[in-house]
């Protein structure tokens, strides 16, 4: 399971921190696999609860994305969507920002500041 450190929860939510160069590397700061099985744990704890998986990523301290941190964030998005929860995607800076206009997740991503993921999270 690894260090779970970038992980948080609050009362009905959880929000993982990414950090870092998020490249699918060794440069990563917290291997991609650990976000996956992050999710992956969490939405299995919902459904045993048979509660909605809620989630907040937080992207404010990332400093690179590529195609490996992007496929990482679209796996996770569609993990939590197919088990019929919520995933905001907050803080996100003017770089990844662009990213994602580039590859038009900022069409598919429900996107805010981390103040405002908190009130859609719990909508």
């Amino acid at each position: 399971m690894g260090n779970r450190s970038f992980v948080m929860y609050r009362d009905r939510y959880m929000v993982i921190e990414m950090r870092g160069a998020v490249v699918g590397s060794a440069q990563d700061t917290i291997p991609l696999q650990q976000y996956r099985e992050a999710v992956a744990d969490y939405i299995h704890e919902c459904q045993g609860k048979q509660i909605m998986p809620r989630i907040i990523i937080d992207l404010g301290k990332v400093t690179y994305l590529n195609s490996n941190g992007i496929g990482t964030l679209v796996a996770m998005h569609s993990d939590v969507r197919r088990a019929k929860g919520k995933i905001v995607f907050a803080d996100i800076g003017k770089v990844i920002a662009n990213v994602f206009v580039v590859t038009k997740l900022n069409q598919i991503f429900d996107m805010a500041s981390m103040a405002e993921a908190e009130q859609k999270i719990e909508q």
